[in-house]
């Protein structure tokens, strides 16, 4: 290896690094014969700084020529390619750097790895950097933006919140005016829609869907559609706007079965067959129809899917129907499952997800402190990665638990906090529960007497028939009903 990247004799090298050993700069490594390291980071810095730049360069390539002839395709060797040809630029050109940096971050991401999948995508997209300027350059930094998706790797390394997230994709679009290509201008618009989304800019999000419907009619493409009805139908679910949620997401789903089609995982990022039916099931139900059908169809689809991602969000769909069902007992099981798969893959959006639900659950089922202590965690949890959509809902949960807790006074403090948060962000489908929640609470503390929590019953009504939500407003009536007989 020595001897070929340095392009001398084997003989010659051999010597040289005998002499090497004598002086105590190179030490013979002790798990592989033949292999030597500086005996010190030190002294393979101060060797290495002696070098000129352009030398270095040349070395590096060199290096990256012996390593090629060993290159079995394992994330160890593509990454130590990617590294030398990263550093041989300035003498080789970036074309061979970037396509060993491609390699190494689509091995890193096999792996599991996404921090390093990551790392080896910025070190592409500095490479594209120093192509000239023109269409020729775009493309590229394109590619590494959108198809080797950029913003979604950080979004699952830091949350999709980050702005480095927004970044990614607003440089992808910039970059989509002069490519002209449809699927890249989806591509872009998907994930500012997962961005608005995921900060719980719900009215932004919906906004994005209809950009999403203008290029599927632009197009006559129905990939284009289809993204627009499952954003749309997403924000118009948690807007409160139940029945157009249903028929924008029931739309997506025909056109999702329609095209059956294996790629649109990664163009999507998930199967857009379950995406589309993970909130539709939660609409439908609490529209008062029959919902187990789809869960049904989305546990047997679960059993054929290949993509984590899609498995995880086909649980978590199911979860939250038991959680709007109030079946604690199911919700648990389904929680401490999606939690162990979510950690198996580094995916912590939804391992937080799963701990919301199992922390409501144990509440519910008794263990009330430790419920709202797990509550408490994650919430913290979520804050720090800057995740805040279904805010008011998770502070909904929290609140109840610290009602089940006989802890009135934090309970109240934290679903006025709830219904802060659906003023600032028109998170309003839980809003009728929330209200409902808050009259419960005034009744059981006797702090506040009857009045106070007939009026939050009443609004907690009025809220669940404006939206249509048949059982918030059958819970609504029985609270109100309980309160009166009181009184």
């Amino acid at each position: 290896m020595a001897a070929a990247a340095s392009d001398v004799v084997l003989d010659e090298a051999i010597e040289v690094v005998e002499a090497g050993v004598t002086a105590g700069l190179v030490a013979e490594d002790g798990e592989i014969a033949g292999r030597y390291r500086f005996s010190h980071v030190l002294v393979r810095d101060a060797v290495y700084e002696e070098i000129g730049g352009l030398k270095q360069a040349r070395l590096h390539g060199r290096v990256a020529e012996a390593l090629s002839d060993r290159d079995d395709g394992s994330l160890r060797m593509v990454s130590e390619l990617a590294h030398h040809l990263f550093l041989a630029a300035p003498v080789i050109g970036p074309a061979s750097g970037i396509g060993a940096a491609i390699r190494a971050s689509i091995a890193a991401r096999a792996a599991l790895s996404y921090e390093q999948a990551e790392l080896y995508l910025h070190q592409a997209l500095a490479l594209a950097a120093i192509m000239p300027r023109g269409v020729e350059r775009d493309r590229q930094e394109l590619q590494l933006q959108l198809h080797l998706r950029l913003g979604f790797l950080i979004s699952e390394t830091r949350g999709h919140t980050w702005p480095e997230v927004a970044q990614a994709f607003d440089r992808a679009r910039r970059l989509c005016v002069g490519a002209g290509v449809t699927a890249d201008h989806l591509r872009t618009l998907w994930g500012q829609f997962a961005v608005a989304y995921m900060a719980g800019k719900l009215e932004d999000a919906a906004l994005v869907g209809g950009q999403l419907l203008d290029l599927g009619r632009e197009s006559d493409d129905p990939r284009c559609e289809l993204a627009g009805l499952i954003a749309v139908g997403t924000a118009e679910f948690y807007l409160g706007r139940l029945a157009k949620a249903r028929d924008h997401l029931a739309g997506a789903t025909a056109i999702a079965d329609s095209l059956a089609d294996p790629t649109l995982v990664d163009l999507y990022h998930q199967d857009p067959r379950v995406f589309s039916r993970s909130v539709l099931v939660n609409a439908i139900w609490l529209l008062g129809d029959y919902a187990e059908a789809i869960v049904a169809g989305q546990t047997r689809r679960i059993q054929l899917l290949d993509d984590p991602r899609s498995t995880l969000l086909a649980l978590l769909s199911k979860g939250w129907l038991r959680f709007l069902q109030g079946d604690a007992e199911r919700l648990e099981e389904g929680a401490v499952v999606l939690r162990r798969l979510a950690a198996d893959i580094g995916y912590q959006p939804m391992v937080l997800a799963a701990d919301m639900h199992r922390g409501w659950a144990m509440a519910r089922q008794g263990a009330t402190q430790a419920g709202a202590a797990l509550l408490r965690r994650t919430l913290a949890a979520l804050d720090a990665a800057r995740l805040v959509a279904l805010r008011p809902c998770l502070l909904g949960m929290l609140a109840e638990a610290e009602m089940l807790d006989r802890r009135p006074e934090a309970a109240l403090a934290t679903v006025d906090a709830a219904l802060e948060e659906v003023n600032r962000r028109g998170d309003r489908f839980y809003l009728p529960e929330l209200h409902r929640l808050k009259g419960e609470m005034l009744r059981a503390s006797g702090l506040e007497g009857g009045d106070l929590a007939r009026a939050c019953f009443r609004q907690a009504l009025a809220e669940a028939k404006a939206q249509g939500a048949v059982p918030f407003r059958e819970r609504a009536e029985q609270s109100l009903a309980r309160v009166s007989a009181i009184a």
